[in-house]
């Protein structure tokens, strides 16, 4: 059943009621802790009465958790700043290392998929590890604890004390309290936030159905009670497309067809619009505190176009989107700048490509045979490699002037790979050359020398690994 639901929100201040205006919002203090009480829910302070604040405690920190993570993560202490940015260091780390395995996997495939989408992701580390480096060191420090607990495991405060002494002795900010009743069919839940640095706020919501739609209940009194605890008013997007079409706000995926997104910080958000046989749509939408805006975005449609495939050698599989089109060369229809295209044949490596990628109106791939001596090539490696280590200790100066042309030809190579062409093995051969290169020009102390060493022994096993 659909919950029905009615929302009365005021601010009891000295006594006297006032509606939730902009006027009203408290400003948050450098740090508070959350609270809560069971609540009487007709005579009982049974499981409904628990869930009810601990629902409405967990929604608050989500929407408080929302809008600052995308407000440049302002809602970190100092200490937390430092505790992410050491937790974002030890994931570049990971990140790094498993960029290294995908750059040493023979197999183009595996390169060609993941190897941007991981580069994407360090990038992006970056962008937050100097982001939140930049931040003061005021910020918001909210710490969630449950203030006592009796012995059936229900949170409580001890009575003999008013509850502001209570909140003062337990160093709480804020407790989430109040009753429940039944009314009309109805059950009726009066909500207080016992608020130490300013009024106190009211909540009534009124709701039938079950547990999901108390959530949808508690979600909404969050959403009214946040701007008098965050000190501003969410704004909410609604962006119209037609189903099929995805919607995309400030780069993360909001959805398919009609999208609705709330708990947005006020101001400019980046509002993208893709999808099969449409042309791509971006605008930068403004929106004020607690507006809700909508955007209408134009449709306009692609037409298809044919692209002739064709492969060397000839009659391999080609497939778009995973629906087989015919053996090439072959012609393929195609709309829009999504999708995938794929060519599979028998002792071949597959090739996977993008349909945004492929430019004009025909499209050609060498494709690379399977079935490389490996237990050679790790062979030829380890004497390449043990070669550039003595060179290390003889011309640190030739080998830091010769990384520069090293380089060049590693990325010469992988773009030659991307583009489909068969030299797995000359490619491998010279990233080989130009990572121990590197490791022995620029690693230019003994303790950060033995860490490339062992990083390229790392390689080297996971070559050994790869099937034949």
């Amino acid at each position: 059943m659909k919950a029905r639901v009615l929302l009365v929100g005021v601010l009891l201040a000295g006594g006297v009621a006032s509606g939730l205006v902009a006027e009203d919002v408290i400003p948050l203090p450098e740090s508070w802790v959350l609270g809560f009480l069971p609540l009487e829910v007709e005579g009982d302070t049974g499981t409904l009465g628990t869930v009810i604040p601990q629902l409405l405690a967990q929604e608050l920190e989500g929407v408080r958790a929302h809008l600052f993570s995308s407000a440049e993560l302002r809602a970190y202490s100092a200490y937390q700043r430092d505790l992410l940015i050491r937790r974002l260091l030890a994931e570049r780390v990971k990140k790094v290392a498993e960029r290294d395995e995908i750059l040493f996997d023979p197999d183009p495939l595996v390169r060609w998929e993941t190897l941007a989408s991981k580069k994407k992701e360090i990038r992006e580390l970056d962008r937050r590890i100097a982001r939140i480096g930049r931040l003061p060191d005021v910020a918001v420090d909210r710490v969630p604890v449950e203030v006592y607990r009796d012995d059936a495991g229900l949170p409580f405060l001890p009575e003999g004390r008013t509850l502001e002494e209570r909140m003062e002795k337990a160093g709480v900010d804020l407790v989430v309290r109040g009753e429940g009743r039944v009314a009309e069919g109805y059950l009726v839940v009066h909500l207080v936030l016992k608020w130490r640095y300013g009024p106190d706020v009211l909540w009534e919501g009124r709701y039938v159905g079950g547990v999901d739609e108390l959530v949808d209940v508690v979600r909404k009194a969050a959403d009214d009670l946040a701007p008098h605890l965050l000190g501003v008013r969410p704004a909410r997007l609604v962006v119209e497309v037609p189903e099929g079409v995805q919607v995309f706000v400030d780069g993360e995926v909001a959805g398919m067809g009609r999208v609705e997104v709330g708990r947005l910080l006020p101001g400019e958000h980046r509002v993208e619009v893709r999808g099969r046989g449409v042309e791509p749509w971006e605008a930068v939408v403004t929106i004020g505190e607690g507006e809700e805006r909508v955007v209408e975005v134009p449709i306009r449609e692609v037409p298809e176009r044919l692209v002739q495939v064709s492969t060397v050698p000839g009659g391999a599989s080609v497939y778009l989107d995973g629906v087989y089109q015919g053996a090439s060369p072959c012609e393929v229809r195609m709309r829009g700048g999504v999708g995938v295209l794929e060519v599979r044949k028998e002792g071949y490596l597959p090739v996977r490509a993008p349909v945004a990628s492929i430019e004009g109106d025909a499209v050609e791939w060498v494709l690379s045979p399977v079935g490389i001596d490996l237990k050679e090539r790790v062979r030829v490696k380890r004497e390449r490699f043990y070669t550039w280590f003595g060179l290390f200790f003889m011309s640190v100066p030739l080998t830091v002037l010769s990384y520069g042309w090293w380089a060049d030809s590693y990325e010469a190579a992988e773009l030659a790979l991307s583009r489909g062409a068969a030299n797995a093995d000359d490619y491998l051969e010279r990233m080989d050359v130009a990572a121990g290169c590197y490791y022995a020009g620029v690693v230019l102390n003994v303790s950060l020398f033995v860490q490339a060493v062992l990083a390229f022994g790392d390689y080297l096993r996971a070559l050994e690994r790869v099937p034949e």
